[in-house]
Order: structure tokens, then sequence, then C-alpha cells
């Protein structure tokens, strides 16, 4: 179920580029269990995302780090801060990287204010490859 929620908010970001359409896309397929989750971490945008991971939990089965991700998703001002927001809840770090960084990286493509930051690409061992994927994704 949460793999099919998180499918939906990746494709909604790549198809329609937003945050609102990514979260929209994935509480659009969630079961009301957790739709009511996700209802949860949408209603908390007030909170920052480490008290939100903490209330949900901060082990990784996916009905804490689901919400947890939708979280950050919805209140991250670009994706270095999502990554780093993510890195400082705590927690299963990995899990819910997965989800953010492949929603935010999808509605804010590479570089600029909001985006993968170039540099942080330029330094990876497999550069070529990872260009190739983003020019496919984002052109």
């Amino acid at each position: 179920m949460y793999g099919e929620i998180s499918a939906h908010m990746m494709a909604g970001a790549l198809h329609h580029g937003t945050v609102f359409a990514a979260l929209g896309a994935g509480r659009a397929v969630a079961p009301p269990q957790a739709a009511a989750l996700l209802d949860y971490a949408h209603a908390a945008e007030d909170r920052d995302n480490a008290a939100v991971t903490r209330h949900f939990g901060l082990a990784c089965d996916l009905p804490m780090g689901v919400p947890s991700a939708a979280h950050n998703i919805a209140t991250a001002t670009s994706f270095t801060d999502a990554v780093r927001t993510n890195i400082y809840s705590g927690g299963d770090t990995c899990g819910r990287a997965i989800l953010v960084g492949a929603v935010i990286g999808a509605v804010h493509g590479v570089g600029g204010q909001k985006g993968i930051p170039q540099g942080w690409i330029d330094r990876l061992t497999a550069r070529e490859e990872t260009d190739a994927l983003l020019t496919r994704l984002f052109g």
C-alpha cells in the first residue's frame, strides 16, 4: 500500500512538477488508514519535521516513514533543505530519503535556488550516468 502511495507521489511530481500534485496523487490512492496518517502530516505543516517524525516513530516501518517523508516534502523550501531536514529528523533517514529525494528532485530539478545542487552531482563517481539520467528526466 505504501509503495503504491509513494509511486503515485513520484508520478505526480514528474507529470505535474508541483509538491501539491505529488502529495495529492499519493493521497488519492491511500486507503483510509494511510490517508489518516497523510492527513495528519498535512495538518501539521506548522510543526518542524523532527517533531512530526517523532510523532509517527523513528523506525523503518512504512506507516511511520511515508507520512514523515510527506511532511518533509510539503514543508521543504529546496532540495538541500529537504535532505538536511530528513537527516536532522533522525531514525530511518535512508528509507525516507528515497521518497523525499525523488519527489523534491522531480519538482525542483537540478540547479538554481531550489534544485539538486550541481556541486553534489559533480562529486558523484557515476557522474556520466547520472548526467544522462537527469537529462532524460529534466531536459
